[in-house]
């Protein structure tokens, strides 16, 4: 019997030192255990949609969204930045890229946004999401970044857009601000939210590849779905290359820059 209890006893505390081990391999080795959050140097910009085709129920839905999403990043000035304009009729920067270091005071933020039901603004919201969110006033980094005279990772540009993809400024305008935006060399990662009627506008404002940069789901209780693939798609993506080209007229040559991925 005593042989018997004294097995036990050494069964039972042999598990409590692996226990013990586990535990204390997680706090300090989480990546090990997929536990790591996305470290990559991002200014991540949201333009979410809060019109009248959204509706209130949806734009509460997309709140949880951004607010699970940026979750999965390391969110710090030196890490990922996160930027939100939100837009109706109206739209502005509601938070700037340098105003939030904290999570939980950013996922406060998010939630405090309110819902206004008006149009849809959407073109005028993405070219001002070029001209005003991503400016350094705002907290936007420069691409290529040096530190004591060396240089340090490049800060990737990169804007999600949760929308049902509808603009009353018609298409052309809205392609034309998505054009734009990504010649800038942001990269634009579509959530379509809705019936898909506007599923060409939708795929038209992605960037390249579509399967990486454009997601659609028709409830926003189906957000949750897109999280993980959406975290993954932002984190390992591309860094565009500014190039730059030649063109002659009138026996003069001119010579320009752009971005070469979409």
């Amino acid at each position: 019997m005593d042989k018997k209890l004294r097995s036990i006893e050494m069964s039972c505390t042999a598990q409590g030192i692996l226990v013990t081990a586990f535990l204390v391999l997680f706090m300090f080795c989480g990546d090990a255990f997929g536990s790591s959050k996305c470290k990559r140097r991002i200014d991540l910009g949201f333009v979410i949609d809060r019109s009248a085709s959204m509706g209130e129920k949806n734009f509460k839905y997309i709140k949880k969204f951004v607010q699970d999403v940026i979750k999965q990043f390391a969110v710090s000035s030196d890490g990922t930045r996160v930027g939100v304009i939100p837009f109706s009729h109206y739209y502005k920067v509601a938070i700037k890229f340098d105003q939030f270091s904290d999570l939980g005071e950013l996922s406060k933020a998010v939630d405090n946004l309110p819902y206004e039901g008006a149009g849809s603004s959407l073109s005028s919201a993405l070219r001002v999401t070029q001209v005003e969110l991503f400016n350094p006033e705002n907290g936007a980094r420069a691409k290529i970044g040096t530190k004591d005279k060396t240089e340090i990772d490049e800060v990737l540009q990169a804007v999600v857009v949760v929308t049902d993809g509808g603009s009353s400024t018609g298409i052309d305008s809205l392609l034309h601000s998505a054009e734009t935006l990504k010649d800038s060399g942001k990269r634009v990662f579509v959530v379509g939210l809705g019936k898909h009627e506007y599923i060409k506008n939708l795929k038209m404002m992605a960037s390249e590849p579509e399967g990486n940069h454009c997601f659609v789901v028709k409830k926003g209780e189906e957000l949750s779905k897109v999280t993980a693939k959406l975290t993954k798609a932002i984190c390992n993506d591309i860094k565009p290359e500014m190039k730059e080209f030649s063109v002659t007229e009138n026996n003069q040559v001119l010579t320009s820059q752009q971005y070469q991925t979409k």
